[in-house]
């Protein structure tokens, strides 16, 4: 239908892997001896069973990724519960449905990922639907989930802007802050911390912000 159709669009990022506070990136198919494609497969495979976050009374849920190549899609579906509601039926115009407090409305949200072998950073496409979208659901518990396999290493997800965009903040825009980071900590701040850190451990940034 046009009207569901207006309100559906797609969001890209890039995805990729570094070695913890690195400031460069590591092969997607050979970091720390592991393919990021392997791993996610596995993952998204492992979400076919729903899962629930009883405290935040949200359930997600990836249907059997398909493969073709170095590509993952599928469906992903979420929704919250908790509450009860009246589905109403606007053509019959009457009550079609009472929601219980325990019964989760899922949405399904469309993703493919792209991640070349030899490359250093894959394609991400997420489906949005009007204002909302799986990017920090589902990412964000992709991250801890690698977190917790990979300490030392980092997986970003970052968005694409498009060459017009870039192009139109360079000609209008302005900076209102600048970050600078070093990656590592110098050996004077290490020997004043309690716990045995090492300048390898974290980073120093420093942030100069317009009021």
């Amino acid at each position: 239908p046009k009207g569901y159709m207006a309100n559906v669009s797609v969001a890209t990022y890039t995805i990729s892997v570094s070695k913890k506070f690195a400031p460069t990136f590591e092969p997607l198919d050979n970091f720390e001896n592991a393919d990021l494609f392997a791993f996610l497969l596995k993952f998204l495979q492992d979400r076919n069973s729903p899962l629930n976050n009883k405290e935040a009374k949200f359930l997600i849920r990836a249907h059997d990724p398909k493969v073709d190549g170095r590509q993952i899609c599928g469906i992903v579906e979420t929704g919250d519960y908790g509450y009860s509601e009246e589905l109403y039926d606007t053509e019959k115009k009457q009550a079609a449905y009472h929601r219980k407090p325990a019964d989760a409305g899922l949405k399904p949200f469309f993703y493919i990922f792209d991640l070349p072998k030899g490359e250093t950073h894959g394609l991400l496409i997420l489906q949005r639907f009007k204002t909302s979208g799986i990017r920090h659901l589902l990412m964000g518990y992709f991250q801890s989930y690698f977190e917790q396999h990979y300490p030392n290493s980092s997986v970003h997800i970052e968005p694409i802007v498009h060459p017009k965009i870039w192009q139109e903040f360079a000609d209008t825009g302005s900076a209102t802050k600048i970050r600078l980071r070093k990656f590592n900590i110098p050996q004077d701040v290490c020997d004043m911390m309690k716990q045995n850190v090492k300048p390898d451990d974290g980073y120093v940034e420093y942030s100069i912000i317009a009021r």
